[in-house]
């Protein structure tokens, strides 16, 4: 598991019904040391209406990702669910 998780979760929304409902934080206002993490992490693309939409399968990963939708970034942890647990957009 990435070391993201104690990092941003403070950030996020938790199970946010829709991807408005989670907060939003602007990458470029971010420590380094943040931006670096958001950097590394995986990403997959996802046509979701909502965080809660079971979009990551049978086998969803535990480690966090950003997720694109809808032209847009976003955190998640979705701590082994296959929806959004944790979440938050990323601004340019």
């Amino acid at each position: 598991m990435n070391d993201s998780r104690s990092t941003f979760t403070p950030l996020c929304a938790r199970k946010p019904t829709t991807w408005d409902e989670c907060p939003r934080h602007r990458h470029s206002e971010m420590p380094e040391w943040q931006r670096e993490l958001i950097r590394k992490l995986p990403m997959i693309g996802t046509d979701a209406a909502t965080p809660m939409e079971a979009f990551l399968g049978d086998n969803p990963p535990l480690e966090c990702f950003v997720v694109i939708t809808g032209g847009r970034c976003f955190y998640v942890n979705a701590e082994g669910y296959s929806y959004a647990r944790y979440a938050f957009r990323i601004d340019g």
